[in-house]
């Protein structure tokens, strides 16, 4: 019985979002993700970023609830953070009220920054 309520959980959840790469830039934060619709899994219709303070902060603040499913870039505003401080991305997939477990940044990739 274990086993099937387990199936049932596992297939009633998207799957979370893959290749999540961040480009850190004078504009800010750009994250990006990929995602692949499986068979038998809901349909996804948006996308939600969270981030917070590396090391500094265990509470994840979200910064878009929803972003469409065609989208799959983020742009976290320079004046929306804090100058000389790094943060940590995670994305979810949604479909309808089910979320997927977190997606994390996996690369960094620091862009030359004009002054």
């Amino acid at each position: 019985m274990i086993t099937f309520w387990f199936i049932l959980f596992c297939l009633g959840t998207p799957l979370p979002p893959t290749d999540v790469t961040m480009n850190i830039t004078a504009s800010g934060y750009y994250v990006y993700w990929s995602y692949n619709a499986l068979p038998g899994r809901p349909e996804v219709d948006s996308f939600k970023i969270q981030y917070k303070k590396v090391n500094k902060s265990v509470t994840w603040i979200t910064a878009a609830p929803t972003i469409p499913y065609n989208q799959r870039m983020y742009l976290l505003k320079a004046e929306m953070i804090d100058e000389e401080t790094q943060y940590d991305f995670r994305v979810f997939a949604s479909a309808g009220s089910t979320v997927s477990s977190a997606a994390y940044v996996s690369k960094r990739f620091l862009i030359g920054m004009i002054s």
